[in-house]
């Protein structure tokens, strides 16, 4: 059965039950085959610059959009670019995967028309998040920031599977939310006995996501619940929690109130 017919029953579920759910919904949002691809290839210690480029030419509609990018006022590279084994070259792996994932997520909406989810806005949130995340990370690491851009994109994917999957109950989790009510993760609690950050650290770790994207998006909400002795997961985790403070206080008709949230 998939999740298209089946219900939550607040008090009943666990979220192993509704992860399972998640995963058999024939509305679960996918990674296009060249993504999935490429997470396998980089995590290949001796891939090269030219396996990556062969594997994106393969896809048509994401070598376009690739070279459009690399070709934009955002890199103002002095030549034009003209093959993907050039932008590969110039931008980089990190770059580059981050660039395919980003483009894939954006690709991902399942969320059907009787649902209160506003893909449109979420999306507009994850990729300001993404930047703020980036910004925050140059100032923290001397690490390159390239990685933590995708880890503020992707932190809130569970949010968008339960979206997709379980369409009814997040309806509900919406509802609830309303007016600043409760908090996200509260609602969903309620509703599902787990919440957005469960779902999307498990399902990317099924799509076998590197832990420095997989931690984040479980610890995200609470940076001090993360007990790792890795530097940069750490330092992923804190700049996209800080980044989401800052979008909270410019949305937010009363700024004051996060100031605890720094302290």
């Amino acid at each position: 059965m998939t999740t298209s017919n089946a219900m939550i029953k607040p008090g009943h579920e666990s979220k192993e039950d509704v992860l399972s759910l998640v995963l058999k919904s024939d509305t679960l949002p996918s990674l296009p085959s060249v993504a999935s691809k490429l997470v396998a290839l980089t995590k290949a210690e001796d891939t090269t610059l030219s396996d990556v480029a062969d594997l994106i030419s393969q896809d048509i509609g994401m070598s376009t959009k690739i070279l459009k990018v690399s070709n934009s006022a955002f890199y103002s590279f002095p030549q034009q670019i003209t093959s993907i084994q050039q932008a590969v070259s110039m931008l980089g792996t990190k770059a580059v995967q981050s660039l395919v994932l980003s483009f894939s997520f954006m690709s991902m909406n399942k969320v059907k028309g009787d649902s209160l989810f506003d893909f449109d806005a979420f999306l507009k949130r994850a990729l300001t998040s993404a930047s703020v995340s980036k910004l925050i990370m140059g100032k923290l690491s001397d690490e390159d920031s390239e990685e933590v851009f995708l880890v503020g994109l992707l932190q809130n994917l569970g949010e968008l599977i339960l979206a997709c999957t379980l369409p009814q109950e997040y309806n509900q989790v919406i509802e609830k939310m309303n007016g600043g009510a409760m908090e996200q993760c509260a609602a969903e609690r309620e509703v599902f006995g787990t919440d957005h950050c469960y779902i999307g650290y498990e399902v990317a770790k099924q799509w076998n996501f590197p832990s420095s994207i997989v931690l984040p998006m479980f610890h995200h909400h609470d940076p001090k619940s993360y007990s790792g002795a890795d530097e940069i997961t750490q330092k992923y985790i804190e700049s996209v929690y800080l980044a989401n403070i800052v979008l909270e206080i410019l949305e937010s008709d009363n700024p004051a109130e996060h100031h605890g949230k720094f302290l």
